[in-house]
């Protein structure tokens, strides 16, 4: 069996799917024909690969200072999402994914949904202010909305704003502005789920998480930067 095992495993077969074989959850067909489908793409993208490569080498005088990628992927937005995979687990990948729409649209999403279904168990006044740890300012529970609208504003009136002051200190990259702007929208979130949190009593200090995630968010941007 081990011999069987081993031998799928060179062939790419995921461990999960050969447990699903053995205990007979997974037709050894399926499997095959499952990875064939998956070679079959891999195989293109290696393709592709090595035609950007021919092309990189016929240019003998481009150095990496004078590398425009935009030149060899024109759909350059096509061409993260078909090698999310490769990039998926570095602080780059993490780093284009957080400032990718679909992420911004998710936040925008989630604090849409919480604001809805919280709204009808909140008070008529809800926090919108605190002063070591305790209220310092409320406004009408309507306000709970202002979360998921703070992040299309953030969104499609801030980024400009934000764009230009991160072009003043040196951070020129588009993808700087987008990840940027996302954290902010996060910000909105963390917000909006800590006041309705705070008003169950569950938590009583927001600083801490602000605080991890401005860690966080420094650490990828400071670690993929340096590839920008």
């Amino acid at each position: 069996m081990l011999k069987k095992i081993a031998w799928l495993r060179t062939l790419g077969i995921s461990v999960e799917d050969i447990r699903k074989i053995i205990t007979y959850k997974l037709s050894l067909q399926k499997a095959i024909q499952s990875r064939s489908v998956s070679l079959q793409d891999e195989i293109a993208d290696l393709r592709n690969s090595q035609h950007i490569c021919d092309q990189i080498l016929q240019n003998k005088d481009i150095d990496f200072d004078h590398l425009n990628v935009e030149a060899f992927t024109p759909d350059l937005e096509e061409h993260w999402n078909e090698n999310r995979k490769v990039l998926r687990l570095d602080s780059v990948g993490f780093f284009f994914f957080w400032g990718s729409a679909l992420v911004w649209g998710s936040i925008t999403v989630i604090c849409t949904c919480m604001a809805a279904i919280a709204f009808r168990f909140l008070p008529d006044k809800i926090p919108i202010q605190w002063a070591q740890g305790e209220v310092s300012q409320t406004a009408g529970r309507w306000l709970i909305f202002m979360y998921p609208i703070a992040c299309v504003i953030i969104r499609f009136l801030v980024k400009p704003f934000v764009a230009r002051r991160l072009c003043q200190i040196g951070y020129i990259h588009a993808s700087i502005v987008d990840y940027t702007v996302n954290f902010l929208c996060l910000l909105a979130l963390i917000i909006e789920a800590f006041t309705i949190l705070y008003l169950t009593g569950i938590v009583r200090h927001i600083e801490v998480w602000i605080i991890l995630s401005a860690l966080l968010f420094t650490g990828v941007l400071l670690s993929a930067r340096k590839y920008l």
